[in-house]
């Protein structure tokens, strides 16, 4: 009767124990996995900053460009003032003219006059202060047309030159107002990436912590959850038997290989048994092993540290299956031995 009570003591004990480690599991998994979304997360945001900076940079240049523009236009703007210059003192030289043609004028008058009075003597004369005449009117009506050309090119280069400085002064101005912004912008693009790369450094300090402690914290439970199988297993009279990775690798062939890891475990970086079947414990195993046809043969079950394994393997000895063993230190230990895996 006392043995029966202990059974019953121990076995209710490894099933709660086996629900509170399940629950464990479950909820680092869940932690981790928490972990590895925010993690992926800060380096889209890192790089959608970086990003960022980038165009900020580019932009930047542009606007820099568009001010060398705004300065050549101003350039152009003082050439223009200067030809009008030239343009002033070219009129002020046919104005000159004018007045020189002016008085040419009036003296080959003079001289007409005096050339009729002296009759005979006085007619060669009198050609010559004609053709001075005629020279002095066509040199007036010259530089009339002259001064008219130039006014209306000086009106021409005034509206030009007006529209420049004009045009200059607004892309200047927005201009400076613009690459002002973009500086205060991108002082708020470098806090927000000190601020963003301290937030990364320690979040990678957490995520470092804690991937060292999950890691820990599952073996722990594995081990744990590997002792309440073992007790179950001295007082049934029934344990499940262990066999370590360097006598179960030459008879593979013999057993039917059951790995009851997380499918991303599976395929993960510890790999698994070449041939191994994935049955996840926490998948409803029972069903899954109630399939299985040949209950007599060996089975050997595999999980990271040998205690999920062990706990499948009491499962699967309580489904009928005669035959059942557990690869003691799982793929942990399997790998320390450098024994061959493979990936999906």
């Amino acid at each position: 009767y006392m043995r029966e009570e202990s059974q019953n003591s121990v076995s209710s004990s490894y099933k709660l124990g086996s629900l509170v480690l399940g629950q464990s599991e479950e909820a680092l998994n869940k932690l981790g996995k928490l972990m590895n979304e925010n993690e992926h997360h800060f380096h889209q945001l890192s790089s959608k900053i970086d990003e960022l900076n980038t165009k900020f940079i580019d932009s930047n240049s542009k606007f820099e460009e568009l001010e060398s523009l705004s300065k050549q236009l101003m350039v152009t703007g003082d050439s223009i003032n200067k030809i009008k210059s030239a343009l002033d003192s070219i009129e002020q030289d046919a104005k000159e003219i004018q007045t020189l043609s002016q008085t040419a004028q009036l003296l080959s008058y003079n001289a007409s006059i005096q050339a009729a009075h002296a009759g005979e003597y006085g007619k060669s004369f009198n050609a010559v202060a004609h053709s001075i005449r005629d020279l002095a009117t066509h040199s007036n009506k010259l530089t009339l047309n002259i001064s008219q050309n130039i006014n209306e090119k000086k009106d021409t280069l005034e509206d030009i030159s007006n529209n420049i400085f004009k045009l200059t002064n607004q892309a200047s101005s927005v201009s400076h107002s613009v690459v002002n912004d973009f500086k205060l912008f991108k002082e708020s693009i470098d806090l927000i990436k000190n601020e963003n790369d301290f937030t990364n450094n320690v979040f990678n300090n957490v995520s470092a912590y804690f991937k060292e402690y999950f890691t820990e914290a599952k073996t722990q439970m594995e081990k744990l959850l590997k002792m309440l199988v073992d007790s179950l297993g001295i007082i049934t009279g029934k344990p499940i038997k262990d066999i370590e990775p360097g006598e179960a690798y030459p008879k593979l062939s013999e057993y039917n290989i059951i790995d009851v890891r997380r499918r991303d475990e599976f395929n993960g970086e510890l790999g698994h048994i070449e041939g191994a079947r994935l049955m996840v414990l926490q998948e409803n195993i029972e069903e899954a092993l109630r399939k299985e046809v040949n209950k007599d043969q060996a089975y050997l079950f595999v999980c990271r540290s040998g205690g999920r394994s062990a706990k499948a393997a009491r499962i699967a000895q309580v489904e009928g299956f005669s035959k059942v063993y557990n690869l003691s230190g799982g793929m942990l230990k399997w790998n320390e031995k450098k024994l061959p895996t493979s990936l999906s």
